[in-house]
């Protein structure tokens, strides 16, 4: 894998990872979208509890797997100190998008073939990046084709033109405090709550752990809130890879050992009754697609 395999000059290039296991399927596949052994592969763990999860995506899936020579972790948010101290990240959002917006940080992105956010909180990826002199640097090269956009579970959540929180509106949902790893057990409208993401995929909401998390109810109930777009839920040690010129649009391929669950409202009927509560949904469009397939319907990639 010397060369660029799957990619001519300028294209585009997104690997959604639906988190769990980072499988050598999906690892070969991002690899083979940038520049082989010889690809520089940047590790981002803004998002992270972890300070050594990095690492070891570096190190065990890139490095020891496939011979990758420079794969590397950035601790965007100085994780390790934050961690000592006992600072939740979400409490130093204002001084980290400080650093987002210093010119001197972009800088990091310069001659990468990969840059691959790790799992974690998806509102600290937000909260921190949106906004920012490094988000429109980031998303810039990655439109101009400068390297492979990957992340896996809250690095996936985040490429939606629309993003799931994990946090849901109505307490009622379930017996405890809902969180992210809370089943939803009712599907509602204005159940989930959805915020901008990063857009890397127009008119779509993603969702990761699907099927092992059993997240069809928040999904359901998002395309309700937004029946315009898209939904598709990723499974563990799965992923999406799309491939194509800025602005057009493609068929996402499924790579790795689960599926991909996709849901569209299209023209489905969406009763309510008078206090907003949902009567009835029909004609809803849904569909399972497993590795070595692709997507029934493009998405655009913007």
């Amino acid at each position: 894998m010397s060369n660029k395999i799957h990619n001519p000059r300028n294209q585009t290039r997104l690997v959604a990872i639906g988190g769990g296991t980072l499988v050598p399927e999906i690892t070969s596949e991002i690899l083979a979208l940038a520049n082989g052994k010889s690809s520089r592969v940047l590790i981002c763990t803004l998002a992270s509890d972890d300070a050594e999860v990095g690492k070891f995506i570096a190190q065990e899936r890139f490095v020891k797997r496939h011979g990758v020579e420079n794969a590397f972790a950035w601790d965007f948010a100085n994780l390790a100190e934050l961690a000592q101290s006992g600072t939740k990240k979400l409490q130093c959002i204002e001084s980290m998008r400080t650093v987002a917006n210093a010119p001197t940080t972009a800088a990091i992105l310069n001659n990468i073939d990969v840059f691959f956010f790790a799992g974690g909180d998806q509102r600290v990826i937000l909260k921190t990046l949106k906004g920012t002199h490094f988000e429109k640097c980031l998303l810039e090269k990655w439109r101009n084709g400068d390297f492979v956009l990957a992340g896996t579970s809250a690095g996936l959540q985040v490429m939606s033109e629309i993003a799931l929180t994990g946090d849901f509106h109505l307490p009622k949902n379930t017996n405890d405090t809902p969180s992210e790893d809370t089943p939803c057990l009712e599907i509602s409208t204005g159940l989930v709550e959805l915020v901008p993401g990063f857009g890397c995929l127009k008119n779509v909401i993603l969702d990761q752990h699907f099927l092992a998390r059993r997240r069809q109810n928040r999904l359901f109930s998002s395309v309700i809130d937004y029946p315009s777009f898209t939904g598709i839920g990723v499974d563990e040690a799965t992923a999406i890879v799309c491939q194509g010129a800025c602005g057009g649009k493609v068929k996402p391929r499924v790579v790795g050992t689960s599926g991909v669950f996709c849901i569209q409202t299209n023209n489905a009927e969406i009763c309510k009754n008078s206090t907003g509560k949902l009567q009835h949904v029909v004609g809803l469009n849904c569909c399972v697609v497993w590795p070595g397939g692709e997507l029934p319907f493009e998405v655009e990639l913007s």
